[in-house]
């Protein structure tokens, strides 16, 4: 009875699961008919948006201070523009509307609407537009649902002043007849000579004309930031670039650099170049020196511990200094930034300089025949940088102002020294002398402002900051300890007349080293270097 029941009731579910099945089939297709179709939809509002900004750029090249009237209408230059950036890229004009305006940070405000739905409108607007907005619009005619689907997407594109300046230490003066500090700076890395930086020093190009003369294909300013670029290949690009600028001379040594020189390696740009979105023109045309360019490839290429330098002192000559060895490290190369006003920062640390003078200085001192001070006197004096930001954009009489901030340096020496005293002829060490001294300056702020066109280019940096720390007087009698270990003097005659005669030895390296340094290399030590590149008051770009 019980299996006959069971029997019965298994019977009764035959094609329940055909059932579910079919059911669930209805369902997956429908979903899949509307993912289809919102498929579609995403398609086409992504492709109007492409075309949208292409076309909105194309129209916003043509605004250039020129009233809402006179570029609108059937020959307007603005829909002129649209109609034929429309046809390029393969979208009606009839799908689309133009307006006129101008930008204030994210907001658009209309003045005049020259293209309604394709049709050209009637505009007598004298105001002057700085923003081109264009919403393109389209149909899709949905395949399994009825109907269809209208939607459109709109860009702005509002011109943009931009500016340029480069921030750093500079090879800025080149004495006649070159210098062997500067052979010891960039000589390793391509091979330059006295010669060569005098001929360079008024050499420029510009990224589009180097980006033209690649041997691959032509790239702009913004593709030549990312592109890894072989050493050898700029230089070829900078020959055929001088070449068409008649500057036979800077060609000659570059030739003779390209023999000379070990150039292997590749660089890229944008490791010292910034340009911000709508700067590209500013870019493109502004004119940067080439000895600045290799210079600051060179200290891309060696990318450990900075750009590091013996300088020769084999000249320097102070009473009481029996040798001298220097070193400086050019901890980062100058960079350079493209953009509007109240952009990204710039920053570059800029040198530090290491003197060890080894001293044997006789002075004299009351009851004793005869007393030197001997020893090693390190001294380091570090300039920790500079910042710039582009603040300001005049158009109306063209200039730039760049805001900068000198961050401080730290001249430091910590010294130990024996004093002897001879007696007899016999040389007794009477006093061991331990010296520390510092000094440091304090952040210093600067606001530069650069007319165009006589103070813009590599040329027409100026400094801002201290150039006049020295190492005279750094030391003083708070900071001297002395151990006497004979007892035939007093500490208070070694630290009135010691210290003293120490500080005049540090007024000569002054003379004989620090300054003739400093001028040679074009260093500002608690300062910077700021040169203006260009100003640029129709760029554009599109609106976030």
């Amino acid at each position: 009875m019980n299996m006959r029941w069971f029997r019965h009731r298994a019977g009764e579910q035959k094609g329940a699961v055909l059932v579910v099945t079919s059911v669930a089939m209805v369902t997956m297709i429908g979903a899949t008919a509307l993912a289809v179709d919102v498929g579609r939809v995403t398609n086409n509002n992504r492709t109007l948006q492409a075309k949208a900004d292409v076309i909105a750029m194309d129209a916003g090249r043509t605004l250039g201070g020129s009233t809402a009237a006179s570029l609108s209408g059937a020959s307007g230059a603005v829909v002129t523009a649209v109609q034929a950036s429309a046809s390029r890229n393969n979208m009606p004009f009839s799908k689309l509307t133009v307006d006129l305006g101008t930008m204030s940070g994210t907001t658009f405000s209309l003045i005049a609407t020259p293209v309604l739905n394709g049709a050209i409108q009637t505009v007598t607007s004298t105001s002057v537009p700085t923003a081109v907005r264009v919403t393109a619009s389209g149909t899709v005619d949905f395949a399994f649902q009825r109907g269809a689907k209208t939607t459109s997407r709109a860009a702005t594109a509002t011109q943009v002043a931009t500016g340029g300046f480069s921030i750093g230490s500079w090879l800025a003066s080149i004495p006649a007849g070159g210098n062997g500090v500067l052979n010891a700076l960039l000589g390793d890395a391509f091979g330059l000579n006295a010669v060569s930086y005098n001929g360079l020093v008024n050499a420029n190009v510009t990224l589009e004309q180097i980006g033209l003369n690649l041997p691959v294909t032509a790239l702009s300013p913004t593709q030549l930031l990312t592109t890894s670029v072989g050493i050898y290949d700029f230089m070829v690009a900078s020959i055929a670039a001088l070449n068409a600028q008649g500057n036979t001379a800077a060609v000659n040594l570059l030739n003779s650099m390209i023999l000379g020189a070990s150039l292997e390696g590749t660089v890229q740009l944008g490791e010292f170049i910034e340009i911000a979105s709508g700067a590209e023109t500013a870019a493109a045309t502004a004119s940067l020196n080439l000895l600045q360019l290799l210079t600051a490839s060179a200290f891309v290429l060696e990318k450990q511990g900075g750009h590091a330098l013996s300088i020769p002192t084999t000249t320097v000559s102070v009473p009481g200094v029996t040798s001298v060895t220097a070193s400086a490290t050019v901890i980062e190369p100058p960079k350079i930034y493209f953009g509007p006003a109240g952009g990204p920062s710039i920053e570059t640390a800029q040198v530090r300089l290491s003197i060890n003078p080894v001293i044997n200085l006789p002075i004299g001192i009351p009851g004793l025949l005869s007393v030197s001070v001997y020893g090693a006197l390190p001294i380091d004096l570090t300039a920790a940088g500079a910042t710039g930001t582009l603040s300001a954009i005049n158009c109306a009489t063209p200039s730039i102002t760049v805001n900068s901030t000198t961050q401080a340096v730290n001249l430091n020496s910590a010294i130990s020294l024996a004093v002897r005293a001879t007696v007899l002829f016999i040389p007794i060490d009477v006093a061991q002398l331990t010296l520390a001294a510092g000094a440091k300056t304090t952040p210093g702020n600067y606001s530069t402002t650069f007319n165009y066109p006589g103070e813009f280019g590599p040329s027409n940096a100026k400094s801002v900051g201290s150039s006049n720390l020295g190492l005279d007087g750094l030391l003083n009698f708070s900071n001297a300890n002395i151990s006497i270990l004979n007892g035939i003097i007093n500490l208070g005659q070694i630290a009135s007349i010691v210290v003293p005669a120490i500080n005049g030895l540090l007024g000569g390296l002054d003379d004989a080293l620090v300054a003739p340094l400093a001028e040679v290399l074009g260093l500002q030590f608690g300062g910077a270097d700021i040169a203006a590149l260009a100003v640029n008051c129709s760029g554009l770009r599109l609106a976030g």
